[in-house]
């Protein structure tokens, strides 16, 4: 069983004559509420911490404002602060491993630990060392959401070739790297139509998309069958070459088994205080080294006298946005099932979270409600060997969905196979804390859902007009961006944007006025009502995806308003037909076929890779999956813009082979 898949099955039980079951082999110590450790002492702040709900060890400790918890493998505890003044906090391994956690959801942020020994855990008045960019995720979990090629904590790489600016060879001192430098190292080189770029010699390294490196000079690439000879000559003199992304080969890649397709499981046994025995299997599946889904079998016999509810927790953020799902069956229930099919009937309880299938995804199915990631959670009943459907009292379902945003618009549906639909029950249940609870009477494939209104659709599309215009204003007035977004002046920050990202972003770009530079760089620095999540280097992304795709920045008040679709995941009204082209042979070597366009998950990854849209709500874990994906189908990590526009496609179009 991998490290990370770390699953358990508690008690509760209903009557107060029987204690707290606690699992002595394992642990001393298991968590069914959050507790409060008070005064732990750390760096530069003396604040309470959180125990979560759910976590297990062998015991823990808080001594002259020390923080101690001893585990044993197979123990997972997670720790956090609803103490605004904490900024992070970290834990030492018994190795002396340090590993820091931001405190980005005051409450809700969390270092889950696993392993065996002793870890010792402080608070911190400051951001993770191993944050440097301050965005709220450790460098090791970076990922470069921003797509100008490079993680987010190096985010100053703004022509993609994968090395930060401030490593990339300018020794010039000109500001530009060489791989976008006419001039690198102060040479002057002569320029080579449709070169891409240069080495320091001043050497063509690559061409322009549709052009094929040949003897130091790019020709145009040739179609099919032979021939076609030299052609061409003249067409007037050298253009000035801006840097763009080398084509993406429209060769097939062979896929092969790259990673091991494989099911990992463990089986554990749990004994009640009346000596009923349950076995619990827990199982991931892993196809090219991704889990694709992940189950929970639970298999028990009727006793003739239950005092207590079972509860079934699966760990699932590896298969979804959910982090955990629980099913809690009231000793009622299991009374009832006694009563009805004897004592002694065998009972399999079996949960699996898998993505959904294609009938489950269709419109028609959704009837235009969003469902969260395609995540969905299955649940069978049987006894005796036969599938129930019907139960004969509620069953409560426990969705964890702290990951979510817009939690009070999240609904609980239920997949009707007779009629090929979701449906909601009463009101889609309730969000207590970051849980997401429900109780029903039935068995079915679960989802989360949170309904589309148009009202908000038409007010966010408001808003981002509304942006537009104060970014293209702000080029002329820096106060119209400075009020709208209620800040101060930021003299360094501004000075920071314009050498790091906006001159960098201009390159050589010819016409283009002061005050089009200087929108560039407020959107960059200050950003808008509807960028306020983005960093400054994601912000620079997006300016960077749109020159891409439409071959200049941002200028006119149009223009703004693509870049802000493109930044809050919609399609931009504009089109490139040549960045739809590229992204559509891109699409072909990832899902091996043509794209549909009718089909919105089709047509929704060729949009991400042709413009860069950014997600509306990150998904980690389904980031590192997508890198994954690519990497096994590419043979190299994403570096490049469009290598990160084509993950983003993997992780979030919903689109599939």
């Amino acid at each position: 069983m991998s490290n990370n898949r770390i699953f358990k099955l508690h008690f509760l039980f209903l009557l107060l004559a029987f204690p707290q079951v606690v699992n002595a082999a394992f642990n001393t110590f298991e968590s069914s509420n959050d507790v409060n450790v008070i005064g732990v002492t750390g760096t530069g702040v003396v604040a309470n911490m959180k125990i979560f709900a759910g976590s297990s060890a062998e015991n823990w400790s808080i001594k002259d404002g020390n923080f101690n918890v001893q585990l044993s493998s197979g123990s997972s505890f997670s720790v956090g602060s609803s103490d605004a003044l904490v900024k992070s906090f970290e834990y030492t391994s018994p190795v002396g491993a340090k590993t820091c956690i931001n405190n980005a959801i005051v409450g809700s942020s969390k270092a889950t630990i696993e392993g065996a020994g002793i870890f010792n855990i402080i608070p911190r008045s400051s951001i993770c060392d191993n944050d440097t960019d301050g965005d709220g995720i450790l460098n090791i979990d970076d990922v470069d959401i921003d797509g100008d090629g490079v993680l987010n904590n190096q985010d100053n790489d703004m022509d993609g070739d994968g090395i930060p600016n401030a490593q990339d060879d300018d020794i010039d001192g000109d500001g530009t790297p060489n791989s976008i430098d006419s001039t690198p190292n102060g040479l002057s080189c002569s320029l080579v139509s449709y070169a891409a770029s240069y080495d320091n010699s001043c050497n063509v390294t690559s061409c322009n998309q549709g052009y094929d490196l040949v003897n130091g000079a790019c020709k145009k690439e040739t179609s099919g069958g032979g021939g076609g000879g030299g052609g061409g000559g003249g067409g007037g003199g050298s253009d000035t070459v801006i840097w763009t992304p080398a084509p993406i080969t429209t060769q097939p890649i062979p896929i092969g088994p790259v990673l091991e397709d494989k099911d990992e499981t463990v089986t554990r046994s749990y004994v009640l205080p009346d000596g009923t025995t349950y076995e619990v299997e827990y199982t991931d599946h892993i196809l090219k080294g991704i889990i694709v889904s992940t189950e929970l079998t639970a298999n028990f016999k009727l006793n003739a006298d239950y005092q207590s509810a079972i509860s079934l927790e699966l760990l699932a953020h590896s298969t979804s946005q959910v982090q955990n799902f629980t099913l809690e069956m009231p000793a009622r229930l299991l009374s009832s099932l006694r009563n009805i099919y004897g004592v002694g009937a065998d009972i399999v309880v079996k949960i699996t979270s898998e993505k959904a299938k294609d009938y489950q995804r269709l419109d028609s199915a959704r009837a235009g409600i969003y469902l969260i990631g395609f995540d969905v959670f299955n649940v069978d009943l049987f006894v005796n060997g036969k599938s129930v459907k019907k139960l004969p009292e509620l069953i409560k379902l426990i969705f964890d969905v702290a990951s979510i945003s817009n939690k009070q618009e999240l609904q609980v549906s239920w997949f009707n196979e007779e009629k090929q639909v979701w449906e909601k029950k009463d009101e889609g249940g309730k969000l207590i804390n970051n849980n997401l609870v429900i109780e029903i009477d039935h068995i079915s494939s679960f989802g989360i859902m949170r309904p589309l209104k148009k009202a908000d659709a038409d007010s966010q599309l408001r808003q981002l007009l509304a942006d537009a215009i104060t970014v293209h204003e702000s080029g002329e007035s820096l106060n119209k961006i400075l009020i709208s977004n209620d800040v101060s002046e930021n003299i360094d920050g501004y000075i920071y944007g314009m050498d790091y990202y906006t001159k960098p972003l201009i390159g050589k770009e010819k016409n283009l006025n002061q005050n089009s530079i200087y929108s560039i760089n407020n959107f960059i620095v200050y950003g808008t009502k509807s960028t306020k999540i983005l960093g400054t280097g994601e912000r620079a992304g997006v300016v960077s995806s749109f020159k891409s795709s439409f071959s200049g920045v941002p200028v006119t008040q149009e223009d703004w308003n693509d870049v802000l679709k493109i930044a809050n995941g919609r399609w931009p009204q504009a089109r490139s037909q040549e960045s739809e082209d590229r992204a559509t042979r891109t699409y072909k070597t990832i899902y091996l076929s043509d794209p549909n366009r009718n089909n919105p998950h089709d047509d929704a990854a060729v949009t991400i890779m042709a413009y860069g849209l950014r997600p509306a709500n990150r998904n980690l874990n389904s980031e590192k999956n997508a890198i994954k994906i690519f990497t096994a189908i590419f043979k190299y990590d994403p570096k490049s813009a469009s290598d990160w526009d084509a993950v983003r496609a993997i992780a979030y179009s919903g689109a599939m082979r």
